[in-house]
């Protein structure tokens, strides 16, 4: 091999050597420090005072969230578990709103994330709460507030009870189980996910589902619902001053009603089947009169889905 192949050589190698080098901290700096680290345990809180807060505010991804009532005047989170990621517990206070997020170096990968957050918050506040969460679950043991805001994408929410004057829920990919809602008003949007809910005790609930099924046991006030490509099952323990309008495409409509009740109804298929336990008077798949003489309204619609009204 003569001098200038051997030069020639040398410089492809340094090159070459070059391209994996720069590459190996392109693609660092590309995913983040995750690919070239082992996971750390964090473990941080912070507590504020609540005396003057108006609104408590929590915004997380990937991290299991969980909301305990706890006695005392503070608000504590505390963050823990193991994150490849540099991660670090936010949380402030400013113009009595607290606000508790998670502040990460950017990464477009998310493995070798264990977190999750405990937020004690004490039985004397009584204001608001929203919480905004992705890809980590939501669980509330029991809450007493005036407005409640949940949002959560790819994640499940389970609570205990949940009291407001407004509650106000948004899931996207995730189940929501809550076993009794007392509030004045309730609004929940559901997208590819199952709505389960034990006792309702709202007095007007909007609720619109798309894609997951809806479940509630027992509704103590008027309704809106909408759905599509999702099967409703309603029942009400007693049927007095209420207006339930159900409209359903793609989707079966079970309403069970106390043996007693009365009210007016509207019931109408376009390719499904009708059956009530009230009355019997269907004409092309459609019936409209009255149960007794109270003013409760009951108006029901589907595109495509079997309606049943029955006496339980």
């Amino acid at each position: 091999m003569n001098k200038k192949s051997s030069w020639q050589y040398l410089i492809l190698g340094l090159i070459v050597a070059g391209i994996i080098v720069l590459g190996g901290t392109t693609v660092k700096d590309y995913f983040g420090t995750a690919l070239f680290s082992v996971a750390k345990e964090i473990n941080e809180e912070k507590s504020f005072s609540t005396e003057a807060a108006a609104e408590i505010e929590i915004d997380l991804s990937s991290t299991s969230l969980h909301i305990i009532t706890t006695q005392g005047s503070e608000v504590r989170f505390h963050l823990y578990g193991k994150s490849r990621h540099d991660t670090n517990l936010s949380a402030e206070m400013n113009n009595g709103r607290i606000t508790a997020q998670l502040k990460r170096r950017k990464s477009i990968i998310s493995f070798g994330e264990n977190l999750k957050m405990d937020v004690y918050i004490p039985e004397g506040y009584d204001k608001d709460l929203s919480i905004d969460t992705s890809s980590g679950n939501i669980k509330i043991d029991s809450l007493v507030l005036a407005d409640i805001k949940l949002n959560t994408s790819s994640g499940e929410l389970d609570a205990d009870m949940l009291t407001a004057e407004r509650l106000i829920i948004t899931t996207t990919s995730g189940d929501l189980n809550i076993r009794r809602i007392n509030a004045e008003e309730l609004n929940v949007k559901g997208t590819s996910s199952e709505i389960n809910i034990t006792e309702c005790m709202a007095r007007y609930a909007d609720i619109v589902a798309t894609s997951g099924n809806v479940k509630i046991n027992n509704c103590g006030g008027s309704m809106d619902l909408k759905t599509t490509s999702a099967s409703v099952e309603i029942g009400f323990n007693e049927f007095e001053n209420k207006n339930v309008n159900i409209g359903s495409t793609s989707g079966n409509v079970t309403l069970e009603l106390p043996h007693n009740a009365e009210f007016n109804y509207y019931v109408s298929t376009l390719s499904g089947r009708l059956q009530s336990d009230f009355f019997d008077d269907f004409i092309s798949k459609r019936a409209e009169g009255q149960v007794g003489a109270k003013d409760n309204e009951l108006t029901l619609h589907t595109t495509s889905g079997n309606i049943e009204i029955l006496k339980k």
